[in-house]
Order: C-alpha cells, then sequence, then structure tokens
C-alpha cells in the first residue's frame, strides 16, 4: 500500500513538474527587474543566460525550496515535541 502511494506521489510531482515547465516558459520573464541584473552577471562570469535555461533552473529549484520548507517545518514542530519528552523523561526516568 506504500508502494502504490510512492508511485502515485511520484507520478503527481512529475506531472506537477512538467506543467510548471510549460508554464515558465509562458512568462515574461526577461521583462522582471531582476532578470537583466542577472544576466549581466552571469555574462561577465562567462554564462550565457536564455529564457529556456532560466526556466529550467527555476523548475529544478522548486523542489530544493520546498524541501527546505518541509524540512524547517519539521525541525520547528518535531522539536517542540522532543523538548517537551525531554523534559518528562528528565522527571520520570522510569516512564
Amino acid at each position: 500500500m506504500d508502494l502504490q502511494r510512492g508511485k502515485l506521489i511520484s507520478e503527481i510531482t512529475k506531472s506537477m513538474a512538467q506543467k510548471t515547465a510549460k508554464d515558465i516558459g509562458k512568462m515574461a520573464l526577461t521583462k522582471t527587474t531582476w532578470y537583466p541584473i542577472l544576466k549581466e552577471i552571469l555574462k561577465a562570469l562567462g554564462i550565457e543566460l536564455t529564457k529556456k535555461k532560466l526556466g529550467e533552473a527555476i523548475v529544478k529549484a522548486v523542489p530544493l525550496v520546498s524541501a527546505a520548507i518541509s524540512a524547517g517545518m519539521a525541525y520547528k514542530n518535531f522539536g517542540a515535541g522532543a523538548k517537551r519528552l525531554h523534559d518528562t523523561l528528565k522527571e520520570n526516568p522510569f516512564l
């Protein structure tokens, strides 16, 4: 059952990534205020920035950002519970 859930989540994630890639391709990323600045910085480093490359980079960054958010939320939520457990076990070591 867990394997089926994992496959389902994997398929949903892949379809979302493909849709995001298509949507980013339609966005006017070149008209943002940060695009010309980023393009000049990368040009100075010898890297050519195109709309396609920028879209691919953004699509690849989405899972990293969501993983960081998820890790932060888990740390915050489990940290409080772990502290309570630690305090309880400190008071009652035979529990």
